[in-house]
């Protein structure tokens, strides 16, 4: 018995890892910027609430809507096995409600602009999804490398996505991280 190429990917991630696996083999990230992948990604991390008006690119807004195609694709499977499964909370759960504020802090604005933007989303919970957000590109990036997948232009476009998120506050340790490193 041989593990599937799908499989071997799938392992790169601590969370999500079917519709992140499905998302690479299905490339609906490779033609974008690194700026755009991240704002498209912030959909699988952010699970609050859209306190305003978005405002995406035509671009992210057609790309996110790919990734809820993806979900609600794996939900109507997991439907056909569980019947209690939840197919809505599943699929909406791929939320938007942060792209707008990912995509300008990977373009660098400042964090007190960021905060603006998010309309009254805790400064916490915006540290919080970014931080989370980063660790999805890491390991996108990871999976990427397997000899699977063997697109390199996503896997280096998503490892840049990941170092224009980590910076400022992001590129700082945790008082935490410090206090049990010695």
């Amino acid at each position: 018995m041989e593990i599937q190429p799908k499989g071997i990917v799938a392992c790169s991630f601590s969370h999500h890892e079917i519709i992140l696996t499905e998302i690479i083999f299905a490339g609906i990230l490779d033609d974008l910027d690194p700026e755009e992948i991240a704002a498209v990604l912030s959909c699988i991390v952010y699970r609050g609430k859209q306190p305003k008006p978005l405002m995406l690119t035509p671009t992210i807004e057609e790309k996110i809507q790919e990734v809820k195609d993806i979900a609600a694709y794996i939900a109507g499977h997991e439907k056909e096995y569980n019947k209690e499964f939840d197919f809505e909370d599943y699929v909406e759960q791929f939320k938007p409600g942060f792209a707008d504020v990912v995509y300008e802090w990977a373009r660098g604005e400042k964090f007190e602009v960021i905060i603006d933007l998010a309309g009254g989303i805790p400064e916490g919970e915006i540290v919080n999804t970014i931080q989370q957000l980063i660790n999805t590109c890491h390991e996108m990036h990871k999976a990427c490398k397997c000899k699977e997948v063997g697109n390199s232009r996503f896997g280096v476009m998503v490892d840049v996505a990941s170092n224009l998120l980590k910076r400022d506050i992001f590129a700082v340790p945790s008082l935490y991280t410090q206090l049990h490193s010695s």
